[in-house]
């Protein structure tokens, strides 16, 4: 998922490296919210029903982003 997102310049938006701009700027953050939300969208897509149910509540990708992470990291992985 995250060569997808390199792929098409949104993994920043995952990560948080891509932050939403300043609401006064109404352009940048309403084309910041469309990527999001496009993002958002495909990580939906690729979930099945179980792990929508946990991530649904997230109102950007990086949220959901780190709740995959959350749901299957295992800190064993990195010893």
């Amino acid at each position: 998922m995250s060569v997808f997102f390199q792929r098409i310049h949104k993994m920043g938006h995952v990560t948080g490296a891509i932050k939403a701009l300043n609401e006064k700027n109404i352009e940048a953050f309403m084309k910041w919210e469309d990527d999001d939300w496009y993002v958002m969208s495909v990580l939906f897509k690729a979930m099945t029903k179980d792990v929508l149910h946990m991530a649904e509540e997230c109102e950007t990708s990086e949220a959901i982003w780190n709740t995959l992470g959350d749901l299957y990291t295992n800190e064993s992985d990195f010893i």
